[in-house]
């Protein structure tokens, strides 16, 4: 049997953002700026960055996914203690809310997929 797990994910990430209502334009400034930045730094492999807008499943507001992968498994902590980094997660944390459906912004971590 053929292994289902067809591409190496390994560090990826899968943000989820909750920008409030009217911002949205603004906020995906910021991911474009941090996607910037962390290819600068070298913290991120050269593979796309893929960004979806929609809207949260209740329909409380609009809801981001932004999916790319470190390039070490310590990509995350490096960011954070990088200031260029830190100042704009502080910005992205100004615009968006908390909601029934998740937090504000919420960054689980990947290592393998499958496809069914």
């Amino acid at each position: 049997m053929a292994d289902s797990r067809l591409d190496d994910i390994t560090h990826t990430v899968i943000c989820q953002y909750r920008p409030r209502a009217g911002l949205v334009d603004d906020f995906m400034g910021l991911v474009r700026e941090h996607r910037s930045v962390l290819v600068e730094l070298e913290l991120v492999t050269s593979a796309p960055e893929i960004v979806y807008i929609g809207n949260d499943q209740d329909g409380a507001g609009p809801l981001i996914v932004s999916i790319f992968q470190w390039a070490e498994a310590e990509g995350s902590r490096r960011a954070a203690q990088h200031p260029r980094v830190g100042a704009i997660w502080e910005r992205m944390e100004t615009l968006v809310e908390d909601r029934a459906m998740g937090p504000g912004m919420a960054f689980p971590h990947f290592s393998s997929k499958e496809t069914l």
